[in-house]
């Protein structure tokens, strides 16, 4: 998938609109090359979890009555997931961003409290640097608001989250999220939370860069 858009069109409103990602980064299915060939891309217990966007330039307009307004130098994002039932993780910390020449995905969840799962996708100017599914190579951590690991409970919200990632020779990395204000419980339940912010730095002890981010928590325990 080269291009995915979205559009939508409120005739009782007078609004409609488009948005389009062009992908830079091959999409992936998990740790592998994905193709619309793939037999089996249930790769998260009952999960399926695909990338087909992992990053992309894009461009939107919105359209309300008579004014359209434009926007051409986005950074967007596109995943999908399916199954017959969640995977079976407690809590999950899911963070996806884009800077300078990186881009990111990167996952750590508690299937139990002695075990963990660990997702780990890293470019620099669309060449890979790390797909892993090695538990050791990522790490996710929230900070403030007296933010706990593992969590202890959904309130306070964090104020962002630390993440490392370990790339063997090509080097570890190291990024930085800010959330800056809580999150609103979203559609799938009271357990889900989700922020856009900033995304800060780099390889350790290299140059640091700055782009957008996102941060998912999922907890279906607390």
């Amino acid at each position: 998938m080269k291009y995915y858009s979205v559009s939508f069109d409120i005739a009782s409103m007078n609004i409609s609109g488009e948005i389009l990602i062009t992908r830079t980064v091959p999409s992936r299915s998990a740790i592998t090359l994905s193709t619309d060939l793939d037999a089996n891309m249930i790769n998260i217990g009952a999960l399926g979890w695909d990338l087909p966007v992992p990053a992309g330039d894009v461009t939107a307009y919105v359209k309300v009555g008579k004014k359209t307004i434009s926007f051409d130098s986005g950074s967007g994002y596109h995943d999908h997931n399916w199954g017959n039932g969640l995977a079976g993780f407690e809590n999950w910390y899911a963070i996806h961003a884009r800077l300078g020449p990186y881009t990111f995905t990167a996952i750590e969840a508690l299937l139990s409290s002695s075990s963990s799962f660990g997702q780990a996708y890293l470019t620099y100017n669309s060449q890979t640097l790390i797909a892993s599914f090695n538990a050791s190579s990522v790490t996710v951590r929230p900070w403030g608001n007296g933010a706990q690991y593992p969590p202890m409970g959904y309130y306070p919200n964090p104020l962002g989250v630390t993440i490392g990632i370990d790339a063997g020779e090509k080097g570890k990395f190291h990024f930085n999220l800010t959330s800056k204000t809580a999150s609103s419980r979203v559609a799938l339940g009271k357990r889900l939370g989700k922020w856009f912010r900033s995304v800060m730095r780099g390889r350790v002890g290299g140059k640091t860069y700055t782009g957008p981010g996102m941060f998912e928590w999922l907890d279906l325990v607390i």
